[in-house]
């Protein structure tokens, strides 16, 4: 296969896997047009409807989108809204009640969880490279969750109050690569649940749990499941493992 073959057929299995995601309207609120705009070419090659927007009332008064990126860079607030806090998502839950929201930017960790707590299903640092960001907008557009890892460990902290060997696995986890969802499946099997009821639970299929399992113990290191559930929550697992 020549090059220009192999290109071209990356371009179709590219167009091909996010057909599923033609259509769907993306909202991006900056005042940096050197964010807004690469952001809103790479999300419509891939066939989402992007509208930019300088400031939140802009936005609101727009037609509602699927996702919202709210782009607060290191300032910590809105553009037009200062500072960041429940009211302004509140304002973007009330007139965009079915729209999954991204914020893009630096913020207090209190900020971050007080937004997590008011709605917010994802939150990328301002120094993540635009590729990272982009491909946060297209989980959000499937009904996924996105965090960069610094964001993950502190969620993960505030929401699962274990021991303090937990959490010290918890953070190699997150360095070790592990994503929210693998996170969410190694904690369902700490819980002795099966294969076939993880994947009922997080509405998977038994093959992507496998899947899953499979990269977790790659990532970790690790050879068995009950290795990566005493390393990452410090516990023996709580009953024997069903396949």
């Amino acid at each position: 296969m020549s090059a220009g073959e192999r290109s071209r057929g990356t371009r179709l299995g590219r167009a091909s896997l996010d057909e599923d995601l033609r259509g769907t309207r993306v909202h991006i609120i900056s005042g940096r047009s050197e964010f807004s705009e690469p952001l809103a070419r790479r999300l419509t090659q891939r066939g989402l409807e992007v509208r930019a927007f300088r400031s939140l009332d802009e936005a609101l008064s727009a037609p509602p989108a699927h996702v919202v990126t709210l782009d607060i860079g290191d300032e910590g607030s809105f553009p037009g809204v200062a500072p960041l806090g429940t009211g302004a998502i509140a304002g973007v839950r009330a007139r965009r009640y079915t729209a999954r929201l991204l914020v893009v930017g630096e913020a207090d960790d209190d900020v971050i969880l007080t937004a997590f707590r008011a709605g917010v299903n994802g939150w990328m640092s301002p120094w993540e490279p635009l590729a990272a960001v982009e491909s946060a907008v297209m989980t959000l557009a499937r009904g996924g969750a996105a965090m960069s890892l610094s964001v993950l460990a502190l969620v993960l902290r505030y929401l699962l109050p274990w021991s303090d060997a937990c959490q010290t696995g918890l953070t190699v986890a997150v360095e070790k690569g592990l994503t929210t969802r693998q996170i969410e499946v190694l904690h369902l099997a700490a819980r002795g649940y099966t294969d076939r009821e993880i994947a009922d639970t997080l509405t998977l299929s038994v093959r992507t749990v496998n899947h899953h399992i499979a990269d977790i113990l790659q990532k970790l290191g690790c050879e068995r499941r009950q290795d990566a559930i005493c390393l990452v929550f410090g516990q023996t697992p709580v009953a024997t493992l069903k396949r």
